[in-house]
């Protein structure tokens, strides 16, 4: 494949030197692919099939996939086909097209039935959201690259973006009296258009650690503030929007759903790509099944063979290290979201409101706690809220915690970017706790 899309287009140029290398060869899959739709007996792919009755003895001759009946016992209920085959490295046609539609109609929840919505591209599937965040930061990122990050984060973007792909992370403060630190941001990535060809930013909202989303006034500032960084550095900009926890939100006058909807019209020179998954959005934490949305810009032309050079330089990466996601989750999911979309829905909003009134229990408890060694970050969305610990070592304070009474919270100490709080989980702390987290919380302060 010679790319040729991609090329026109400039998508090309944006690429990593592995990214413009990589490329999905006519290999296994290829094969694999044509014999579905062209083989009467099908050799191709590395698995084991065969009849019914030399599974289990029985006088069937139904073709199936070799499985142990112990295993599938446990699945009662479902298939083999929809148990033990590999999933494409893309994943599973039909948890695909569901996942498009769900972001379809989150798009719609935030901006209405009759809005004019942002083209995508079929979601690619990952090996959780540290696997989709692993193969962007591979096709977009070559080593000592500039990617501009915020100073409170996900420990894995050091982990996969500056350690395994040797980029170079410019640390920006989040906030601004209470509010995303715009001006900050927008700074940084003009000082790193001055010595690259692109830029690279990284935006998670709700956001881990802080627990922190902004209301539209502030998400339409940063918009701004993004047009005009790309109109006058003339270069273009790549957006990771890792939206893990999107929808997990408990406030009405902040911003509901993912900036992506907005971000993929904003501008011809920026290009968000959407990181979500199953694990916080549908409460599947461990079923580690993440996605990769790409939009389909306005003036892209031949769009549908720029979604499959895309798609073949993104199924090359995870081929290439996880080979391909759980078909059995994929499967399952599918079902739920194209059969039972009511019900899930109506069990995740209880959920949802479970964690909401965790939180604002959370912030009156902190309010009442009127201590200046306790600063709680702003949070309203997502599992966590961050406090900023005064005068003391956050990793003092934490294992003080954690030995005298037994509450476990994550320190987050950083002298360089001047980082010194405890995370606190209050998505799974039982709302009859959190007065006694907090009490605990001060007699740590009085004991230090």
């Amino acid at each position: 494949m010679e790319f040729n899309e991609l090329k026109k287009v400039g998508l090309f140029e944006l690429l990593s030197k592995r990214g413009k290398e990589v490329f999905m060869p006519q290999g296994v899959f290829h094969w694999v692919n044509r014999a579905k739709k062209e083989a009467n007996i099908d050799a191709t792919i590395g698995v084991g099939r065969g009849l019914k009755s030399e599974i289990s003895g029985t006088a069937s001759s139904d073709p199936t996939i070799l499985y142990l009946p112990s295993i599938d016992a446990i699945f009662n209920g479902l298939e083999p086909e929809e148990v033990f085959p590999y999933a494409s490295p893309t994943g599973l046609p039909a948890f695909r097209q569901a996942w498009k539609e769900w972001q379809i109609w989150k798009m719609k929840q935030q901006h209405g039935d009759n809005a004019k919505l942002p083209s995508l591209m079929t979601p690619i599937v990952t090996s959780g959201l540290t696997g989709a965040l692993h193969t962007l930061s591979t096709l977009f990122i070559d080593p000592e690259e500039t990617v501009i990050v915020p100073d409170k984060r996900w420990g894995v973007y050091d982990m996969t973006m500056s350690q395994l792909i040797g980029a170079r992370l410019e640390s920006v403060p989040l906030f601004h009296q209470g509010r995303i630190n715009v001006q900050g941001f927008a700074e940084a990535l003009i000082k790193s258009a001055q010595k690259q060809h692109k830029m690279l930013l990284i935006l998670n909202f709700p956001h881990n650690p802080t627990g922190f989303m902004p209301d539209p006034q502030n998400v339409q500032e940063l918009n701004d503030a993004l047009v005009t960084v790309v109109e006058k550095t003339g270069k273009d900009l790549v957006i990771f929007l890792d939206d893990a926890y999107e929808g997990l939100v408990y406030d009405q006058d902040v911003r509901q759903w993912s900036l992506f909807s907005d971000l993929a019209t904003l501008h011809p020179k920026i290009l968000p790509v959407k990181i979500d998954g199953i694990s916080k959005e549908f409460f599947f934490w461990g079923g580690r099944i993440g996605c990769i949305t790409f939009p389909l810009l306005d003036h892209w032309e031949k769009r549908e063979d720029i979604e499959c050079e895309l798609e073949n330089k993104v199924s090359a990466i995870i081929r290439g290290t996880v080979s391909n996601s759980c078909r059995l989750v994929q499967g399952l999911m599918a079902k739920l979201l194209n059969e039972n979309l009511e019900q899930v829905l109506k069990e995740r909003d209880r959920l949802i409101k479970v964690i909401s009134e965790r939180a604002h229990i959370l912030r009156e408890e902190l309010e009442a706690l009127k201590s200046p060694v306790v600063q709680p970050d702003p949070f309203n969305a997502g599992l966590f809220a961050l406090l900023n610990i005064q005068g003391i070592s956050a990793c003092k304070f934490a294992d003080h915690l954690l030995r005298s009474y037994g509450v476990g919270t994550v320190a987050f100490e950083n002298k360089e970017r001047g980082i010194n709080g405890i995370r606190l989980t209050f998505g799974s702390v039982i709302k009859e706790d959190i007065p006694k987290v907090v009490d605990f919380i001060e007699e740590t302060i009085k004991e230090l």
